[in-house]
């Protein structure tokens, strides 16, 4: 038996697809990987001038639900059974997946922090942040991740992220 599901309408007009996963929830137990911190997430920035931000297009939606795990995502639409190829929003684990997939991607650049499907990329001169601006689009196409150019924002002196705003002087709160 699946779990119930329904569609909503989104602002933008498009669909979603919403399932209860709470029974499933309950009897998940949760991964080691711990949450993202947003202090922990903005340090390492001093000296840097130059930001970019990549919002991943649908995030989750490019992570695949291992195999063996798919029949727990079941649910009935019209009387037909479906199963989640991708990983779905509403699983309790689906944030630390995620979180933890995107992270050991990019662990090796000390010029990018993750914060679920916010990726920000800090650099100290222009030259410099092209180069890190390649490396990481060249890491998502490497790993098939897509991201919404529209909701992005490449090489600012000021920019906009986890609700801070970040310069070359620091981090500042938002007024």
């Amino acid at each position: 038996m699946g779990h119930a599901s329904i569609f909503k309408t989104q602002k933008n007009g498009g669909i979603r697809l919403l399932n209860d996963f709470r029974l499933l929830n309950q009897n998940t137990k949760d991964g080691p990987f711990p949450s993202p911190n947003i202090t922990d997430t903005l340090t390492n920035l001093k000296d840097c001038t130059v930001f970019s931000t990549i919002d991943m297009n649908k995030g989750y939606y490019q992570v695949d639900v291992d195999e063996k795990d798919r029949h727990k995502t079941e649910f009935v639409i019209a009387g037909e059974h479906y199963e989640f190829l991708r990983l779905p929003m509403g699983l309790s684990t689906s944030p630390k997946t995620f979180q933890r997939i995107v992270s050991r991607i990019f662990e090796k650049f000390d010029f990018v922090k993750i914060f679920l499907d916010d990726i920000l990329i800090f650099s100290r001169t222009q030259e410099e942040h092209a180069t890190h601006v390649l490396a990481v689009l060249e890491k998502l196409r490497e790993h098939g991740g897509t991201f919404n150019v529209n909701k992005s924002k490449f090489f600012k002196n000021q920019i906009t992220y986890l609700g801070k705003i970040i310069d070359e002087n620091g981090i500042h709160w938002m007024h």
